[in-house]
């Protein structure tokens, strides 16, 4: 057996050993936490996506990471 194949099996070992964990979305664990703590659910809000994808798309276009992606005429605050 070449280097090449026994990696594999290994890894295929591997893989049948881990168990598999079911993925929450974001929005349902987010949800679990507040509801443990005394708040309400998380719903989603289709003007608050809308903004949320303008700014992601804003960013992206930019290679920026910040507040000011979507305006100039959004700064953020300054130290005095």
């Amino acid at each position: 057996m070449t280097r090449r194949a026994i990696g594999r099996v290994i890894a295929g070992f591997l893989l049948l050993a881990t168990p598999v964990m079911a993925a929450e979305p974001p929005a349902e664990l987010i949800s679990n936490f507040r509801l443990k703590h005394g708040e309400v659910r998380v719903v989603r809000d289709a003007a608050l996506d809308r903004i949320a994808l303008e700014q992601a798309r804003a960013m992206a276009a930019k290679d920026k990471l910040g507040h000011r992606a979507r305006s100039e005429r959004c700064q953020e605050p300054t130290s005095d």
